[in-house]
């Protein structure tokens, strides 16, 4: 027979329903917007680094920043690092950020808050660099209020 979700018990689909929305709704570039603490715009200089994170050592990289999209950036290159890999392949992208507590950040909403950008677009999201920026700061200024 077919496969599919598990029907937990008869009155479970509407509440299934609901939290897989509000997963999906968690991962929208305004919801990672306004949970992210520095958003930014820069290069990748992967060095083949491990940083410590969660117990694990994980692949991290350098990223240079271009510009600040959202938040307050700390002096010089900040490390970024994911448990998933793959954000440091990317030449220039865009990176919606939040502190992991020792100084590195990772990735919001994991790899739904790393964006790559190809000349002044982002493909995965269909709209250029410049209409994304406004989008994310709209979205972050409704956080603070």
């Amino acid at each position: 027979m077919g496969g599919g979700a598990v029907k937990i018990a008869p009155s479970s689909e509407p509440v299934d329903e609901a939290a897989v929305g509000r997963a999906i709704e968690r991962q929208t570039l305004e919801a990672l917007a306004r949970r992210s603490a520095l958003i930014v715009i820069g290069k990748t200089v992967q060095r083949g680094d491990t940083c410590h994170a969660y117990g694990k050592a994980v692949r991290c990289a350098a990223v240079v920043v271009d510009s600040v999209v959202v938040g307050n950036l700390p002096s010089g290159p900040i490390r970024v690092h994911t448990l998933f890999g793959g954000f440091d392949s990317y030449a220039h992208v865009l990176l919606m950020l939040r502190s992991d507590g020792s100084g590195s950040y990772e990735p919001t909403g994991f790899g739904s808050g790393t964006l790559p950008i190809a000349g002044d677009r982002v493909e995965s999201i269909g709209a250029s660099v410049r209409e994304l920026v406004k989008r994310i700061r709209l979205a972050a200024s409704e956080r603070r209020r």
